[in-house]
């Protein structure tokens, strides 16, 4: 609970844990590091303003660049594509395109889930948009998506039902749906080459449906 309040930043972790807060140094730091580096790549601030706002507020529900460009009023969805790829270089955003448990491949072309990397990032990133941090159902699943990420590839897959996350293995795929609520309706889907489905919890435990808590999952992966 207290990641999901300060991230995993040091100045952001010791802020938290000596004030009970995150000052407002420590927020202005990272603040300047984005910002500083926005520039250096000779990008747009507002625009990326803008296109980080949306993903905010959008989280976690997917998107495509061509609603994005037509959303905030950008000539071309090759723009925003490139401003989305330049968060994603700078580790601020990482992006799951739809896996195709039929093929076991990601298809580039349908839309994407993005999601900020670290809690303290939706909470810097969140007041430089003015817009509001969400809530920490929307932060547990940006937090496993982006820790699977760091092991491996990973898309998410919808039709008709959804999962959050899958992890593509090669010759099979895992799925994890993020259930991060007091009484979780925990799933249980098999399709294709995705032929497990683990449910990452507040604090639910359960055979079967396979099912434990987010905080021991994050616990065990090697990252």
């Amino acid at each position: 609970m207290d990641y999901l309040k300060c991230g995993g930043f040091p100045l952001s972790v010791r802020s938290y844990l000596e004030d009970g807060r995150i000052s407002e140094e420590v927020t202005r730091a990272y603040l300047s590091w984005i910002i500083g580096d926005i520039a250096k790549l000779g990008k747009s601030e507002p625009l990326v303003k803008r296109v980080v706002k949306a993903v905010i507020e959008k989280a976690p529900s997917t998107l495509s660049w061509h609603s994005l460009a037509k959303e905030l009023d950008v000539g071309s969805h090759r723009t925003v594509f490139q401003y989305v790829d330049l968060l994603e270089k700078l580790y601020i955003v990482k992006v799951l395109h739809f896996y195709d448990p039929s093929s076991g491949s990601f298809v580039f072309r349908k839309e994407k889930k993005v999601h900020v990397t670290d809690p303290f990032l939706y909470y810097v990133l969140s007041r430089w948009c003015l817009t509001s941090r969400p809530q920490d159902p929307v932060l547990a699943e940006s937090v496993a998506a982006s820790h699977l990420a760091r092991l491996y590839d990973v898309g998410y897959w919808r039709n008709g039902s959804e999962v959050d996350i899958v992890v593509d293995l090669g010759r099979e795929a895992l799925g994890f749906e993020v259930k991060y609520g007091k009484r979780p309706k925990l799933s249980k889907l098999i399709v294709g080459k995705m032929r497990r489905l683990f449910n990452l919890t507040l604090e639910t435990f359960s055979e079967s449906p396979p099912a434990a808590p987010l905080s021991l999952f994050l616990a065990h992966l090697h990252v």
